[in-house]
């Protein structure tokens, strides 16, 4: 109810009891409703997970918007509170995605936190190449989540790769991750990091159970290794070798190229372990 209002009160205006002027029983207050100016907030996931611009993502990922509004009394339970639109590779217009299209869905807000939320999931598997998504909403006081909608590229391609694992920080300590980038729409089926002296002895072996969760796209692992061997016991500072297998339905993912190959040697790379 934003705006100019004016509070008015009597007293005895039926005159219940008998009174010579009603003059000085009533008041007036006028006061002024400040419109509600917080912006929702947008938050844009492609299975579950924020991207960089430029990304790969899964043909078939799972687009999730999410606008969360402040004010408690007015919900976003109306479809029109969010708007997708799709740029496609070779396009220069974007097309709306219909609220009513196939693999989409509305979650409206039913509670104080007045979190909406809408799923989209292509029902036929994106084509390779490079897409814009846009994406704006709004509250229902008008507010939109920001001047102009929110935009993100991401790369598509149907075919598995992957790159080099990339140790980060080396050299390091006790706490070096891998740094990789996953195309297709599957993560591997079966993973294995062998690390080695540099005369071929096997320390350490790093499992997919280990490892922890891979997506498509540009992956931190979660894993990190401490520099430690399969018994736990602390190697020597110096260089190590490593061998990353990956594989989906028996075979072996196809390596991408990049800058970085020029660090291995037969699909070898090197740590190096400083304390």
């Amino acid at each position: 109810m934003s705006g100019q209002h004016t509070l008015t009160l009597w007293v005895n205006e039926n005159q219940t009891q008998t009174e010579q002027s009603l003059i000085n029983n009533v008041i007036e207050i006028p006061f002024t409703v400040e419109g509600e100016r917080n912006n929702p907030n947008l938050e844009v996931t492609f299975d579950g997970y924020r991207i960089l611009n430029g990304d790969f993502v899964s043909p078939v990922a799972l687009i999730t918007v999410t606008s969360t509004d402040k004010n408690p009394f007015r919900l976003q339970n109306d479809t029109a509170g969010v708007a997708l639109w799709l740029r496609r590779p070779g396009t220069t217009q974007f097309e709306a995605i219909p609220h009513h299209a196939a693999g989409m869905k509305f979650y409206p807000a039913t509670d104080a936190a007045n979190k909406a939320r809408i799923e989209y999931k292509p029902t036929q598997p994106l084509a390779d190449g490079m897409y814009t998504l846009r994406v704006q909403s709004r509250d229902k006081t008008g507010n939109t989540a920001g001047r102009f909608p929110y935009e993100i590229d991401f790369k598509v391609e149907n075919k598995s790769t992957i790159t080099h694992f990339l140790p980060y920080p080396n050299p390091g300590t006790t706490n070096i991750r891998f740094v990789f980038t996953l195309t297709g729409s599957k993560p591997p089926e079966q993973l294995l990091i062998r690390i080695m002296t540099i005369s071929g002895k096997v320390v350490r072996e790093i499992n997919q159970d280990e490892f922890g969760p891979i997506k498509i796209g540009q992956n931190i692992s979660q894993f990190a290794w401490d520099g430690t061997d399969r018994y736990g016991d602390r190697l020597a500072n110096g260089v190590y070798l490593y061998q990353v297998f990956t594989r989906i339905g028996g075979t072996e993912i196809e390596l991408r190229n990049t800058s970085a190959d020029k660090y291995f040697l037969h699909d070898t790379g090197k740590i190096y372990l400083l304390r």
